[in-house]
């Protein structure tokens, strides 16, 4: 038997004006300041400071172009998320929460914004590389009354956040960080989310960015499989079985390997094959096994 091997696998699944683009942005500065003071990312994160914040609206702005005297145009938000080469280009750019609008007037200003973002007239981004998650973390939304960037990225959007955690685990477009990685998977296993709770304690049962811990993985594995994850409910089965942060106990893994089993994990379904077969937990018995 064996626990998974990755991290970020815990799921069961700008305007033709552009000065007055930013008269807008530093309208929403303070409010904007003071919900980043608010959010407190934790240490290893880097927050951006008022002067990046500003820079961003501006240079973004100056890409952004609609015509902004279409009737009805005003009241048209899009919401864009981006992902970071290690220079700071946007190489792939996501709908953001709304989605990607359905409606023709919606959709021209959604299209305009992701222009704006890839432009090369625009990229690289002007943030230091160590903010580069943030950025990508973060929600850009467009409106023609001004471009509002919420900083600190989306807070409370766990997915997102397992998103980043597990793009930080295997380099994708930024340097590779476990570190980093622990800090995102944290962001969204705090707000309850079972797929980051069972990456959180897979990076503590390895030590992955942070020191190894037995108890810590177990208490997230825990945590993640009593709402139903099934990698969790596998890796929890797999800690009880080498007695890794609690004593070892047969029984309890066949308990939470069967119940990863029956969700279809394929992986918790060869671990209770193998307990069937050496007669852990259960007695022994080679048809159960093969099954």
């Amino acid at each position: 038997p064996q626990p998974a091997q990755t991290a970020g696998t815990g799921r069961t699944p700008p305007v033709q004006r552009p000065e007055e683009n930013s008269r807008s942005v530093e309208n929403t500065l303070e409010r904007l300041l003071a919900q980043q003071a608010q959010q407190r990312p934790p240490t290893g994160t880097a927050p951006l400071t008022p002067g990046e914040i500003r820079g961003l609206s501006e240079q973004i702005g100056q890409c952004w172009e609609v015509d902004a005297g279409i009737v009805g145009l005003q009241d048209i938000v899009v919401e864009l998320r981006v992902q970071l080469d290690s220079q700071g280009n946007v190489r792939t750019v996501f709908p953001g929460p709304r989605g990607v609008p359905n409606d023709a007037l919606s959709r021209a200003v959604y299209d305009s914004a992701r222009r704006a973002l890839l432009s090369p007239r625009c990229n690289p981004l002007r943030v230091p590389p160590d903010k580069h998650s943030t950025v990508m973390a973060a929600i850009f939304r467009f409106n023609p009354r001004g471009l509002v960037r919420a900083p600190e990225g989306d807070q409370g959007n766990a997915s997102r956040q397992i998103d980043v955690g597990a793009m930080q685990t295997q380099g994708q477009g930024m340097t590779r960080s476990d570190t980093e990685a622990v800090n995102w998977f944290r962001r969204a296993a705090e707000q309850g989310n079972a797929s980051a709770q069972a990456d959180l304690g897979f990076m503590y049962g390895q030590g992955r960015g942070v020191a190894r811990d037995d108890a810590e993985a177990v208490r997230w594995y825990r945590r993640a499989a009593d709402q139903g994850n099934a990698l969790g409910q596998n890796n929890l089965g797999w800690m009880y079985r080498e007695g890794r942060g609690v004593a070892r106990d047969d029984a309890e893994a066949v308990r939470w390997f069967r119940r990863a089993a029956d969700q279809g994990n394929a992986l918790a379904q060869a671990n209770l094959g193998a307990m069937y077969r050496d007669g852990r937990g259960v007695t022994r018995n080679d048809a159960q096994a093969v099954r």
